[in-house]
């Protein structure tokens, strides 16, 4: 059953225990938030056609966790997709 699952993985910026990226410039957080657009909006209905759609993020409190969640947010409101909050999972911990 989870084999017909279809899962897309971005790469993780290291943060610290405040969830700040731990390298200088904080530059990663476009790279956070486009990532996570570019890859909820790959999954929509430009190439894949996906239209119930998850993510599993970091918790809330990591700036990186939220920068991703809050551009799958945006990009479903982009495609004119309501956001369905039982499809947002934070972890605890990272």
């Amino acid at each position: 059953m989870l084999a017909s699952i279809p899962v897309a993985f971005e790469l993780q910026v290291s943060c610290d225990a405040a969830g700040e990226p731990t390298h200088e410039p904080p530059a990663s957080g476009s790279a956070n938030w486009t990532g996570g657009f570019a890859a909820t909006l790959h999954l929509l209905e430009l190439e894949l056609g996906h239209r119930r759609i998850a993510v599993i993020g970091g918790p809330a409190r990591a700036w990186c966790s939220r920068a991703r969640t809050d551009s799958y947010r945006a990009a479903l409101e982009n495609a004119e997709i309501e956001v369905n909050s039982t499809f947002i999972r934070q972890a605890a911990s990272m």
